[in-house]
């Protein structure tokens, strides 16, 4: 079984990639495995808060937009 992992932080470079990634996959008749990986900072008293909530609804729509 052939598989292709194609990172991404759906960015518009990454989209174009992606579609590349998928053309190379279709004819390599290999599995097209994305990845998105992201790491919630962790709150210390000292630092900024981060709006995670904000985030995530952001990534939720930058996601449905590429798909």
């Amino acid at each position: 079984m052939k598989t292709i992992l194609f990172p991404t932080d759906f960015s518009k470079n990454a989209t174009h990639a992606s579609l590349y990634a998928g053309m190379i996959a279709r004819a390599m008749n290999a599995h097209l495995i994305l990845l998105n990986v992201y790491s919630i900072p962790m709150v210390i008293e000292y630092t900024f808060r981060y709006d995670v909530d904000g985030f995530l609804k952001i990534s939720k729509e930058v996601v449905s937009i590429c798909t």
